[in-house]
């Protein structure tokens, strides 16, 4: 994901989920961007003066349970967040 800043002021950028309720996505998916380590979704944060990507990652590697269910094709969004920073 590419975030652009188009003003003059520095943004923080936080994200979150559309469907909080969703265990896979909220426990496993991970951002980072070219600073910092990966993060869980609701852990997330980079500012943002002009332009930058941020990495988006399902990490099940420590998935301890089993899949009662066909993932592919489930779907949540995630919502960025800008503010002043």
């Amino acid at each position: 994901v590419i975030i652009n800043n188009t003003g003059t002021v520095k943004v923080k950028v936080t994200s979150e989920l559309v469907n909080t309720n969703d265990d896979i996505f909220f426990n496993y998916l991970q951002l980072k961007d070219s600073s910092s380590p990966w993060k869980k979704i609701d852990e997330f944060t980079t500012n943002v003066t002009t332009k930058k990507t941020v990495y988006i990652r399902l990490d099940l590697s420590e998935l301890d349970m089993n899949l009662e269910y066909n993932v592919l094709g489930h779907t949540n969004d995630i919502k960025f967040l800008a503010m002043a920073a």
